[in-house]
């Protein structure tokens, strides 16, 4: 089995057909290159390139596996954007319910303070639900019952802790 270390070390060899390219497009040392790709040939018990004049010549075993390799990098490297994103708070939502005389007339002048215009910024996206007065109260009536639901569920529910039960 290869490790991602592994595939990126033999994509690189593939793209640049030397080690001091692989080693460069990686930013690591040429010798490191060179003791992973041969620790990498002798566990899996193929060669994956011909050494000719100083080049890495992918034999056809390396050329059969490449395509996948390149579809294994480029999905870590996506990886890599979405984690980025994640610290960037790309993805997250502004939400929030008004009754319709507030949200026609109150929440646009709210929206346009600096202070909510940079949270606005960091959200990508804002979302706005018109309810009316008695669909409020509901909402907050449903959201206090399954409260209530679920301490009563958890005070029936025996405590456990190292195999003793209270």
């Amino acid at each position: 089995m290869l490790t991602l270390r592994q595939i990126e070390v033999v994509r690189a060899i593939m793209v640049t057909g030397t080690i001091a390219g692989a080693a460069k497009l990686l930013n690591v040392s040429a010798p490191g290159i060179s003791r992973l790709m041969k620790y990498t040939e002798d566990s899996l018990g193929v060669r994956l390139f011909n050494r000719r004049h100083g080049r890495f010549v992918p034999t056809p075993e390396a050329r059969n596996i490449f395509d996948l390799l390149d579809s294994i990098h480029r999905k870590v490297e996506d990886l890599q954007v979405a984690i980025g994103r994640l610290g960037s708070g790309d993805g997250r939502a502004l939400s929030f319910a008004s009754v319709p005389s507030i949200a026609n007339v109150m929440v646009p002048r709210a929206v346009a303070k600096p202070a909510v215009t940079q949270r606005l910024n960091d959200a990508a996206r804002l979302g706005l639900k018109t309810q009316t007065g008695e669909e409020m109260a509901l909402a907050q009536v449903s959201i206090q019952l399954r409260y209530l639901r679920f301490q009563a569920d958890t005070a029936k529910a025996p405590v456990t802790s190292q195999g003793i039960v209270a």
